[in-house]
């Protein structure tokens, strides 16, 4: 998991998909604070919130649960945290410690991680990897090794390896689009892409963007792309350019 914090300025604030299901205190100026736990993104999102709205989160590596969760990781929608029937023991008195003083949301985060946080099982870094390589060493045939992951990933994620996959490819491609002047073409060659068209229906899908724009804003597209991400938390490696793409960039 990781820590990070943050203050909403003017218009709204834009989220990039990551993979993390976040869990995040959320303090507007005027208003009490809330708890949102947040679903896997599947594209851009801008989100309206009051300028001046603080923000403290835990960003979970994916498969992480929590004591409040239904049966499914699922890969719903962000959700604002609230005390029902089936609530864990004490959650309500925690809610009502974080209205009385937001600006332990911090340490208050770190608690809720002890009492209720349910760590990811640790085969889900092998499933992941696995899933990046296309299944090939499940076992078994390729069909039934497929099926096999398909399965398993979804439960424990929330999520099927095509997302993974896909995932993990824009953002590797974004990275270099941001942090490098390669041209499109060569991004795309040595991120797995079919060619430079593949590649920006890819960050239009993912980021609401183009190759061109991601590489003129530059600077704020590396700040969204900055913290660790699904892949960074479990280990994961984003794909390594090869020698041609790097001999021309």
């Amino acid at each position: 998991m990781h820590q990070w914090h943050g203050v909403a300025g003017e218009g709204d604030v834009l989220v990039w998909p990551d993979g993390c299901r976040d869990l995040i205190v959320v303090v507007p100026p005027s208003e009490a604070p809330a708890v949102v736990r947040t679903g896997l993104d599947l594209r851009a999102q801008r989100i309206a919130v009051v300028p001046g709205t603080a923000f403290v989160g835990l960003r979970c590596a994916p498969g992480m649960r929590w004591a409040w969760d239904g049966r499914v990781a699922g890969a719903s929608v962000a959700q604002r945290l609230h005390v029902g029937a089936t609530s864990p023991p004490g959650l309500r008195a925690w809610l009502a410690r974080l209205r009385r003083s937001p600006e332990d949301g911090a340490t208050l985060l770190e608690e809720a991680v002890e009492r209720w946080g349910r760590p990811p099982d640790p085969s889900i870094a092998s499933l992941l990897a696995e899933s990046l390589e296309g299944g090939s060493a499940l076992g078994a045939t390729p069909a039934a090794a497929a099926r096999t992951l398909r399965r398993r990933l979804r439960e424990a994620t929330g999520a099927p390896p095509t997302f993974w996959r896909t995932l993990h490819r824009a953002r590797a491609a974004a990275r270099l689009l941001a942090q490098h002047r390669r041209p499109p073409g060569d991004v795309a060659l040595c991120t797995g892409f079919a060619d430079q068209a593949h590649l920006t229906r890819a960050m239009r899908r993912w980021f609401d963007t183009t190759p061109a724009a991601l590489q003129r804003g530059r600077t704020s597209a590396a700040e969204l792309l900055h913290g660790p991400d699904a892949f960074t938390l479990l280990g994961v490696p984003s794909p390594s350019p090869s020698p041609w793409a790097r001999d021309r960039a």
